[in-house]
């Protein structure tokens, strides 16, 4: 079990959120400066490190597979987001950028995942009630639906 409950997940997913934001809006003036004197503009590694640690860290260590894959994932489409901005408009700001990640956290299939463990029959589950702590399944039969 990851997550004891939706709240616990929501909120690791907010402080998650919130630790991807604070290198880009506390290194992105100087880095991009530094960046446009060798007329390049490349985010990953330079604006935004391996994101891996941080999405490894709101698992708790666990599911390191599906780490892998969302921090690639985030810094492959981080990167393209400043080449597209920065081609578009000759420059990139913190709005833009905090705009994606915000963005990008709230697409919800990205982390379909089993998160949760149900209180009944034990199974992890991508669901579960907020006011049961079951799943959908154990839920139905308690109900008798």
């Amino acid at each position: 079990m990851i997550f004891a409950n939706y709240h616990e997940y929501k909120t690791a997913k907010e402080q998650l959120k919130g630790e991807l934001k604070t290198p880009v809006t506390t290194t992105l003036i100087g880095k991009i400066s530094e960046q446009l004197q060798f007329q390049r503009l490349d985010a990953w590694g330079f604006l935004l490190d391996s994101t891996k640690p941080s999405f490894l860290k709101f698992t708790k260590g666990h599911k390191e597979e599906w780490c892998d894959k969302i921090s690639l994932l985030f810094e492959t489409a981080f990167d393209s987001v400043v080449q597209v901005v920065y081609e578009t408009t000759n420059t990139v700001n913190i709005n833009d950028l905090h705009f994606f990640i915000d963005d990008f956290f709230n697409k919800d299939e990205l982390f379909d995942e089993d998160w949760f463990l149900c209180s009944k029959c034990f199974k992890t589950t991508p669901v579960l009630s907020n006011d049961t702590n079951l799943c959908s399944d154990c839920e139905e039969s308690l109900y008798g639906l």
